[in-house]
């Protein structure tokens, strides 16, 4: 059986927040009690893998008769970025810590998107689930391009928000390549990665402070539509900023997102040439993204709209990178396409 791990060694606790959240209509400042009680309900739990290293996980639903639903975090955020307000009927949704995040384990020196892939299935395996869908934001989006491609017999549906693309895939051209910052902000060569380094351990020295003015500031120039919305609910505000903290101040995290001499970074694997053809994925693709997405441009979507067989994309509105989806109201109708189309049904 899973063990239940202590999460009190990773949660921010009952600590407020430094400043209000901005712009906040209920100038909140603290962790939404509801959600406390839902993570309260919602426990931790970790799987010791072949390796010895632990994948950290939670399980919202009921696995012997839920539609599973793998659902991973992008970088600098944990699977905590998932939790939802109740339960999805008829729905099993499993958050996962991807490597070095959360209750995971730190990466192995090398690690790369087929290493991502065998430990999903290691997770899979023990939790005894056959075909599931996949659902992830960000980099979490990318792993599920990823499960996709190598698991056409298992993964019957993804579902993928704010996903970047391989920028090494022969059908990447130069534009989509500058659209995603490629020369200055690749973790290896762009400015040594002094650029992404530096932005993140600052910002991971205010998470430190319960200061999350900084994301909060990008996340309401790039979606300001979509940022109304975050900041008058108690309870996405605080899943959000919770992944946050728990990404950008535990010390596994910030290494496995910077990188040392030795260790590869979070961000390496999207950089490097991927190691499955996202253009070779059978089942059906649901791609959601922001309009004005800072972080990955709509048109990197488009791309990728037209490189995987069958994709759709809905776009939303005045949204930025990260609040495209997580604790959100429509998260619900996003994941009721993907099911839909994936021919699962619950038992």
């Amino acid at each position: 059986m899973p063990k239940v791990t202590d999460v009190q060694q990773l949660d921010p606790g009952a600590l407020p927040f430094s400043k209000k959240v901005l712009n906040s209509p209920t100038g909140q400042d603290k962790w939404d009690s509801a959600f406390l009680e839902r993570k309260s309900q919602v426990k931790d739990q970790t799987f010791t893998l072949k390796d010895g290293r632990e994948i950290g996980y939670a399980i919202d639903g009921d696995i012997s008769s839920g539609i599973p639903v793998m659902a991973f975090h992008g970088g600098c955020m944990t699977k905590a970025y998932w939790l939802q307000k109740t339960s999805i009927e008829g729905v099993c949704l499993i958050m996962v810590d991807r490597a070095g995040y959360g209750g995971s384990s730190a990466s192995p020196p090398k690690y790369t998107w087929k290493e991502s892939v065998e430990d999903v299935v290691e997770l899979a395996d023990h939790l005894k689930i056959g075909k599931f869908i996949a659902v992830g934001h960000s980099m979490g989006a990318m792993l599920s391009t990823q499960l996709a491609a190598a698991l056409p017999d298992r993964v019957v549906a993804v579902g993928l928000f704010g996903c970047g693309t391989d920028p090494l895939h022969e059908k990447c051209g130069k534009e989509v390549k500058k659209l995603i910052v490629f020369p200055m902000f690749h973790p290896r060569t762009g400015c040594c990665g002094c650029l992404m380094r530096g932005s993140l351990k600052g910002m991971g020295k205010q998470m430190k402070l319960m200061d999350f003015s900084t994301f909060l500031k990008a996340e309401q120039k790039s979606g300001p539509d979509r940022y109304a919305e975050f900041v008058a609910d108690p309870f996405w505000v605080s899943a959000t900023l919770w992944s946050l903290h728990q990404g950008m101040t535990n010390e596994v995290a910030m290494e496995r997102m910077l990188g040392t001499k030795e260790k590869d970074c979070d961000f390496d694997l999207f950089w490097n040439k991927w190691h499955f053809d996202i253009a070779s994925i059978k089942c059906p693709v649901f791609l959601v993204h922001g309009e004005g997405d800072h972080d990955v441009p709509l048109k990197v979507a488009q791309h990728n709209e037209q490189l995987i067989p069958g994709a759709k994309l809905e776009v939303i509105p005045g949204s930025s990178h990260t609040l495209v989806t997580g604790a959100t109201p429509d998260f619900r109708v996003h994941l009721k396409k993907v099911i839909e189309a994936s021919g699962l049904s619950s038992q």
